[in-house]
């Protein structure tokens, strides 16, 4: 019987009665990994395993003894990267979409040679997109990390869904990357924009699927958006992608 639980940015721990602590990617439990601190602490233990009613959650201490605890590079990349079409990706990559879901659940193994194919073809697709992007983005702000290039255009929607599978691999680095971006810029166009569009911050916060609180922060320059949130912006807003680069001042980006 489990001990106690406890949280990382990354892992759940699972500490025994003898004091013995394991672990595991909280990868494999993308709503336990988005959870709030607050929603986690809300389990409760049994003969078995961990539950969590309200996440509709439930890991078992078996799991976290498993060979697979902690995911390889390929399930890494997929399980971070939740917008990939798998389909498209597959068709792309030319194998069967149903092995690959299962290589990424861990039902079954790739070999060390297809694992090194799939990743060849996230590699080949993102050299793609990089160029494909990069060209979209004025040229004096082109030193901005060549990852929120890629990223942020491709997952706002505006070409084809197959280059979402190449350009994934910037999700992680956009937050982390220097940019040239402003939260000051930032504010100003998204501001911009809902003043044309006769929009409310509460009104966009419920499309977009965030707190209004944190539409507040990026109109008052206190936050930039995430990736996946600034893509989202983009497609409800009708900003170009390029502009939430810095690539164009708020009265440019929004008169396209």
């Amino acid at each position: 019987m489990a001990k106690q639980i406890r949280f990382d940015d990354d892992y759940i721990y699972l500490i025994d009665e003898s004091g013995s602590e394991r672990r595991q990617s909280l990868l494999w439990y993308d709503r336990l990994r988005r959870a709030t601190p607050g929603e986690r602490e809300q389990y409760t233990l049994s003969a078995v395993g961990i539950h969590w009613r309200n996440l509709d959650e439930d890991i078992s201490f078996e799991s976290f003894s498993y060979d697979d605890a902690e995911p390889t590079p390929l399930q890494r990349f997929f399980l971070m990267h939740k917008e990939i079409n798998i389909a498209e990706f597959a068709k792309r990559a030319g194998i069967n979409a149903a092995l690959l879901r299962n290589y990424i659940n861990g039902f079954k193994k790739p070999s060390r040679r297809r694992e090194r194919e799939i990743m060849a073809q996230v590699g080949a697709l993102g050299q793609e997109f990089v160029a494909a992007a990069h060209e979209r983005v004025p040229s004096k702000y082109r030193p901005t990390s060549e990852s929120v290039h890629t990223a942020l255009p491709l997952t706002a929607g505006d070409v084809p869904t197959v280059g979402l599978s190449a350009a994934s691999d910037a999700v992680e680095a956009y937050g982390k990357a220097a940019r040239t971006v402003e939260a000051s810029a930032v504010a100003a166009l998204i501001a911009a924009a809902l003043r044309r569009k006769g929009m409310t911050q509460k009104e966009l916060a419920a499309r977009a699927g965030i707190a209004p609180s944190r539409v507040s922060a990026f109109v008052a320059a206190r936050a930039l958006p995430t990736l996946p949130v600034a893509g989202a912006l983009c497609r409800i807003l009708g900003i170009p992608p390029a502009a939430m680069l810095g690539g164009y001042d708020s009265e440019t980006a929004l008169s396209e």
